[in-house]
């Protein structure tokens, strides 16, 4: 049964009936590996946030197709990019979607913006650029955009209350040392692939001494998500006790952290690695 916090504006969703003949545009066909990889991620995002607010998979069940829809345009928008073909009719129609059902503003807009510059920074870099301090921190925010996307539209659909700030502060920080995390394990993966990877954009621009500058990194993403949490055990306690819970459920205390790879110093082709692991 769905809880007294949980009130679903399921009319929102019912006038979709314009929503194809309205586009100006052909939809882009969505991958059946974009909408199987949507799915997985879903899986995982339905047990993060929703369940602070005491709402199950069950209880999202009518938003869950527009959520589907939305990652599945994503993780295509990823795949076409990766392979560098054109982005741009697939948010657009992402956007011309949420126009239409009335949840894109400004926020929404931030979010997909970041997302977009996620990807032209991955072209760019992929292509031979090193980047820049700003440019790893764009990185970091924008490539997990879309769960803040889901968030954002997950507190829209079902009129969370006011505090709802807090808890995107949290979450977004959470979910950059998610991806760091991650990204430190597909390390040498994503080399081969030739895909972005946050500690590649690291290596490339601090050579040997990127596992000491992401060491850093990671330290200062940490005391910005204690000092968040901090806050939100002020003016929220349940609240903080409950994220804190889910995400020692992700990762818990005997769960080593990933070791921080050799460097492989690029040229073009792969030419080196530097020979001293480091282990944060």
């Amino acid at each position: 049964m769905t809880t007294s916090l949980y009130n679903l504006k399921v009319d929102i969703l019912n006038h979709t009936s314009n929503l194809d003949t309205n586009n100006n545009e052909v939809i882009p066909t969505l991958s059946y590996k974009a909408i199987k990889k949507s799915i997985l991620l879903l899986q995982s995002w339905v047990n993060h946030l929703p369940p602070l607010y005491g709402v199950s998979e069950a209880d999202i069940a009518d938003i869950m197709p527009l959520l589907l829809f939305i990652e599945a345009t994503i993780y295509q928008i990823d795949e076409n990019n990766e392979i560098h073909e054109d982005i741009t009719k697939h948010s657009s129609v992402l956007r011309n979607v949420l126009n239409q059902l009335k949840l894109l503003d400004d926020a929404v807009e931030t979010l997909i913006q970041q997302g977009l510059t996620y990807y032209d920074l991955e072209t760019q870099f992929c292509l031979g650029k090193i980047p820049t301090p700003d440019d790893i921190d764009s990185v970091c925010l924008g490539k997990s955009f879309d769960y803040g996307l889901l968030s954002r539209l997950f507190f829209k659909l079902t009129g969370q209350p006011d505090h709802q700030q807090e808890i995107l502060q949290v979450s977004r920080l959470a979910e950059q040392i998610i991806e760091i995390r991650s990204d430190l394990k597909s390390y040498n993966e994503d080399i081969e692939r030739n895909v972005m990877n946050i500690y590649r954009m690291f290596v490339r621009l601090y050579s040997s001494e990127a596992p000491q500058k992401l060491q850093i990194y990671l330290e200062n993403l940490h005391s910005q998500l204690q000092g968040k949490l901090k806050l939100l055990e002020q003016n929220r306690p349940d609240m903080a006790e409950k994220f804190i819970s889910i995400w020692n459920n992700i990762f818990p205390e005997d769960r080593p952290l990933p070791e921080i790879p050799q460097p492989i110093l690029e040229e073009g082709n792969l030419v080196g690695r530097v020979t001293t692991a480091y282990t944060n």
